[in-house]
C-alpha cells in the first residue's frame, strides 16, 4: 500500500520530538482472521524537516492464505475499517488514526483528537 499524507502542524511538532517513529496499519478483524496477520510491517517514517508536511511511504504485508472474493469486494468497496498507528522507537503508540481509509474525505477543520489514558493522541 502506498500512503500519501500531509501532517497537521500539531502532528508535525509531535513527530519532530522523535528520532525514530514508525507507521503500522492495523487490519480489520475480518481480514486478519483470514490471513492470520493483524498488522502491517512497521515502516520508518521520514523525520519532519524544514516545515515539509507532505510525504509518501509504502507499507507492506504478506500472508500465505488467499483472500476470498467476497472479502476482496468488501475491501475494494471500503466496507472494512483500518487503523493507522504511529509508533515511537520502542514501538509504543504515540498517535492513532482510527478508520484511516476514510481520511481522503476527512475535513481537518471538523475533526477532533482525543488524548488516551497513556498520553497518546487519537483522532
Amino acid at each position: 500500500m502506498t500512503m500519501r499524507y500531509t501532517l497537521s502542524e500539531q502532528l508535525y511538532q509531535l513527530l519532530e520530538q522523535y528520532r525514530d517513529y514508525y507507521f503500522v496499519i492495523q487490519y480489520p478483524e475480518e481480514l486478519s482472521r483470514v490471513t492470520h496477520v493483524d498488522r502491517s510491517n512497521a515502516v520508518k517514517g521520514p523525520l519532519p524537516a524544514n516545515g515539509q508536511l507532505s510525504y509518501t511511504i509504502t507499507i507492506s504485508s504478506s500472508w500465505i492464505d488467499d483472500i476470498p472474493k467476497d472479502l476482496i469486494n468488501r475491501i475494494n468497496h471500503g466496507d472494512l475499517r483500518y487503523n493507522l498507528f504511529i509508533l515511537d522507537k520502542e514501538r509504543s503508540p504515540v498517535h492513532i488514526f482510527n478508520d484511516v481509509q476514510w481520511y481522503p474525505s476527512f475535513d481537518p477543520n471538523k475533526g477532533s483528537s482525543v488524548i488516551s489514558e497513556d498520553g497518546g493522541a487519537r483522532t
